[in-house]
């Protein structure tokens, strides 16, 4: 997970619309982006899905137009 988020922030990675997420109660927490990679680790559903990956560039979530974009 660390090599695979290693050029982004963890942090804007973490789903807070999951049931994990709001369960774990980290609404209105700081967490650092240690804490997000850990808890991503403990808890694979805090991980936005879909995870689109072309080469160099990522794309989490289901962003129509950034994916069109990714994939061209």
């Amino acid at each position: 997970m660390r090599e695979l988020l290693a050029s982004v922030d963890p942090r804007d990675y973490l789903n807070p619309k999951s049931l994990a997420f709001k369960a774990m109660g980290l609404r209105g927490k700081t967490l650092t982006p240690e804490d997000a990679l850990r808890l991503m680790v403990e808890e694979p559903n805090l991980l936005k899905r879909p995870l689109v990956i072309a080469g160099r560039k990522m794309v989490a979530g289901f962003d129509r137009d950034r994916l069109r974009e990714l994939l061209k």
